[in-house]
């Protein structure tokens, strides 16, 4: 659960993607605050197709950042619920942009990069 101290409400997000809105004072879905009636009219449906496994609010309150089991982070308007942009954090995607196409300005920069990445690979194994 987060508190969004800017617009006054909390939004919740459980491991299904599946999230919710409520006001602060009355736990009603907080209509003054959000620009869209229903969670179906936004980019928020995007997270029930990936579980959730952390969020948090921008320091100004406005931008949702989502990270999800893909390894892909979500950055949403908090109040009309658009998709502003997306990163992906996995190994496969960092290896198809960094490794494959032999962007390296030395071979101690690749060295760097290829050590990186294994100490990366062993982590998300574990997990």
């Amino acid at each position: 659960m987060l508190f969004n101290q800017k617009h006054k409400f909390i939004v919740s997000i459980d491991d299904t993607g599946m999230i919710d809105f409520w006001s602060n004072s009355d736990f009603e879905f907080p209509e003054s605050a959000v620009k869209f009636e229903m969670i179906t009219d936004t980019d928020y449906v995007e997270l029930i197709e990936d579980a959730p496994i952390a969020s948090c609010f921008s320091h100004s309150d406005n931008i949702l950042a989502v990270i999800c089991k893909s390894f892909i982070v979500r950055f949403f308007d908090v109040c009309s619920g658009k998709l502003l942009w997306s990163y992906n954090d996995d190994c496969a995607e960092f290896l198809k942009q960094n490794l494959l196409d032999g962007t390296f300005q030395s071979p101690a920069q690749e060295k760097t990069i290829k050590s990186g990445l294994d100490k990366r690979l062993q982590t998300e194994k574990e997990l």
